[in-house]
């Protein structure tokens, strides 16, 4: 009896430590490198002499304005945003004439045949072009507002469209996406400068309606997000790959950090598979590229008014721990772009509604009960929300349209982010 105890303790002992290596090495198998050819960043040949972007690499940091209080210490003067309360036309002035080189910059930039910014070649590469093309945006916005108080107001409409010329050249300039999501946030600038002008503005019905026509409806963002989402899947696989070498693919994380992980070779295979990483990536990418939503007009339930792309993870079986955790992170900062998206093409629909309802007012002497009371003559037809695929939101009470808003969130049409004014602040 005693002899057999011996046995199954010496079995044990012999068994648990083989089980233990076995289960490591299956954990440590990796899949074969999947194919993910359809997710292949394939850019323009542009010529550097077509190109607008090589007036931007050159732009330095613009010079700010800035005054000494009392205590003798310099402060950074904000000029505001125009048609705001904070407005501060006497310090915008100073800025542009303080940097010239800007306005100077973006004539070039839009005149050029093309427009395409650097490739990224790894995440965390410094894009620092990004902030000069925001300074740019920042000082045509000035401009706007200037010319519209000296009484230019034809200049400062097309100022307002420069920068939605500007930020298409942005979203089709193939970058990666934080250069798409500057873009967006530019061109939602130019719009809201429409709005206020068309709140605002004394020119002739016809003048106004051509200028609204160039703000148009055209999706450039498609093809430059869909470029990006590429791009996304290309250097999340290819930090993968190099956290998985130990390789370090980013000067910000600490060194002890780095030299512990570089010493664990083994546990890096157990933790993070270069692979399986890749499939899950390519998955998700997959479904972002393919992603269509109903701005285009049409009533599809695919958009942010549906499902979101999504992939589940399983933590059990404990494998490939470390690439689940970094995709679990990093994934949905991706799709958070579809939201964004959607904000700026109901945004862009704006200017044409606030415009008709104001002449329908004019001409009728009060608000329509409902946006299809436009339609035809003072609007094409009623714009879609890209939020639930229905038309556009609208309160005669409260003087406002809006969009439901991710989410629903929006749904009374309280939320100033998603809600839009049908009179300037002050009255009619």
């Amino acid at each position: 009896m005693k002899l057999t105890r011996r046995k199954v303790l010496i079995g044990v002992v012999v068994a648990v430590p083989l089980l233990l290596l076995g289960g490591c090495v299956l954990l440590s198998i990796d899949e074969p490198p999947p194919d993910d050819s359809d997710l292949a960043v394939t850019r323009s040949v542009v010529p550097e002499e077509e190109n607008g972007f090589r007036f931007v690499k050159d732009l330095e940091e613009p010079e700010p304005v800035v005054a000494t209080d009392e205590d003798g210490e310099e402060e950074t003067l904000d000029p505001g945003t125009p048609f705001t309360e904070g407005w501060n036309p006497k310090v915008a002035q100073e800025y542009l004439d303080k940097n010239p080189e800007l306005l100077e910059c973006l004539e070039k930039v839009l005149s050029a045949p093309r427009f395409q910014v650097p490739e990224l070649a790894h995440i965390g590469e410094s894009q620092e072009f990004v902030f000069r093309l925001r300074d740019l945006a920042y000082a045509v916005g000035y401009r706007a507002g200037l010319r519209w108080k000296a009484g230019v107001e034809e200049d400062a409409w097309r100022d307002a469209l420069a920068l939605v010329h500007l930020a298409r050249r942005m979203q089709g300039g193939e970058g990666e996406v934080l250069v798409c999501l500057i873009g967006v946030s530019v061109e939602s600038t130019g719009v809201r400068l429409l709005r206020e002008l068309v709140l605002r503005t004394k020119s002739p019905d016809g003048e106004v309606l051509q200028l609204l026509s160039e703000l148009g409806s055209r999706s450039i963002e498609d093809a430059g997000f869909s470029l990006a989402f590429k791009a996304g899947h290309q250097l999340l696989c290819k930090m993968i790959e190099r956290m998985h070498s130990g390789e370090e693919f980013d000067a910000q994380w600490d060194d002890r950090t780095m030299k512990l992980w570089n010493r664990l070779s083994f546990t890096r295979g157990l933790a993070l598979k270069p692979n399986k990483s890749r499939l899950l990536s390519a998955q998700y990418f997959r479904q972002l590229v393919a992603y269509r939503a109903p701005w285009k007009d049409k009533a599809q339930p695919l958009g942010p008014c549906g499902e979101l792309p999504h992939v589940e993870f399983t933590w059990w079986p404990p494998d490939n721990l470390a690439g689940k955790a970094i995709l679990g992170v990093m994934l949905p900062t991706y799709v958070a772009c579809l939201d964004v998206l959607g904000q700026l093409h109901a945004e862009r629909s704006t200017p044409a509604v606030l415009f008709a309802l104001r002449r329908y007012e004019r001409d009728r002497g009060g608000l329509p009960e409902k946006l299809d009371d436009l339609v035809p003559k003072y609007l094409e037809r009623v714009p879609i929300d890209p939020f639930d695929a229905r038309p556009l939101k609208y309160s005669r009470e409260k003087r406002v349209i809006y969009s439901i808003g991710p989410g629903g969130q929006n749904a009374d049409g309280t939320k100033e982010d998603h809600s839009w004014a049908i009179e300037a602040p002050g009255g009619k």
